[in-house]
């Protein structure tokens, strides 16, 4: 994948977490971003992930399920009914930030990736904010 794919204009705010593996203390980090940035304080969150396993698998996700909305990949791309808000890519493939930078009805986008190569053009193309170096 390369950096051209993100090739359309966009709007939202743009966030990721710089440390492969990230885990729980980085979702902590992005959610918090992802609430700050809600356009209103019961817009639900979205979760996407690559398979929902990864969302399961996460206690921080787990504990905050009452705010999100959590969708795997699949589940996404056959018409998940969301009306839009923030989104947190966890633990994404490229297909996962493509899907959520190609959806116009994102408005910010954080992502938390177990791999940095899997958020690599992304992070070319829309020069997200490093939460982690905000954090620190």
């Amino acid at each position: 994948m390369t950096a051209a794919m993100f090739d359309r204009s966009v709007t939202y705010l743009a966030a990721y977490t710089n440390r492969e593996p990230s885990h729980d203390p980085e979702i902590v980090v992005a959610l918090a971003w992802l609430e700050k940035n809600r356009r209103a304080p019961d817009e639900k969150i979205l979760v996407l992930a690559t398979l929902l396993e990864h969302a399961r698998n996460s206690t921080v996700i787990s504990a905050k399920l009452a705010g999100l909305q959590v969708v795997s990949s699949e589940g996404f791309r056959r018409g998940y009914p969301w009306s839009g808000g923030p989104a947190l890519a966890l633990w994404p493939n490229e297909d996962v930030m493509e899907q959520l930078d190609g959806d116009e009805r994102v408005t910010a986008l954080a992502a938390v990736p177990f791999d940095l190569k899997s958020v690599d053009a992304w992070v070319r193309a829309r020069h997200p904010v490093d939460l982690l170096a905000m954090d620190g």
